[in-house]
């Protein structure tokens, strides 16, 4: 091996990495690799064992944390009682009149995906059921009575 190599390998080394690893990212056999390892580094093998503890532990962690971690949509499915729905986007919104703070990570705020507003969303609809009583050839008579009891509700039902 060349000098250069030989700064990577105790690098690697200091840094956990076994001698199969190493090989593997500088393309060597692992017998060369340990070969290198047991002639040059012997006094570096508590660092390494350190860094190598150290490695898995930070890989648990993060292991253990994954497993943890739980999207914005189901907290909010499962604390439903901190949340209201906003009538004009259809967002779901923290309620601001809780009595007690809520910690940094808990969800403000969870826009829905499909329709950006109700009102948008309400108009969609009425223009799918015009189309709709427009390709059925009704009287004009029929067609106002229609478009009136829509809006009537559409009203009635925003009041």
């Amino acid at each position: 091996m060349s000098k250069l190599n030989k700064t990577k390998v105790e690098e690697l080394y200091i840094k956990g990495y076994g001698a199969k690893d190493i090989a593997k990212q500088l393309n060597y056999s692992p017998s060369t690799v340990r070969t290198c390892i047991e002639r040059n580094f012997k006094s570096l093998k508590l660092t390494h064992e350190k860094a190598k503890q150290a490695r898995k532990d930070i890989a648990r962690i993060a292991k253990e944390e994954t497993k943890k971690y739980m999207p914005d949509s189901t907290f909010v499915k499962k604390n439903r009682s901190a949340y209201k729905t906003n009538k004009e986007t259809g967002d779901i919104e923290l309620r601001k009149d809780l009595g007690y703070l809520m910690p940094y990570d808990v969800p403000t705020i969870l826009k829905t995906e499909k329709c950006t507003s109700m009102k948008k969303e309400a108009e969609r609809l009425a223009s799918m059921i015009f189309k709709t009583l427009e390709e059925r050839e009704l009287p004009k008579a029929v067609l106002d009575d229609a478009v009136k009891i829509i809006d009537e509700k559409y009203i009635l039902d925003t009041l």
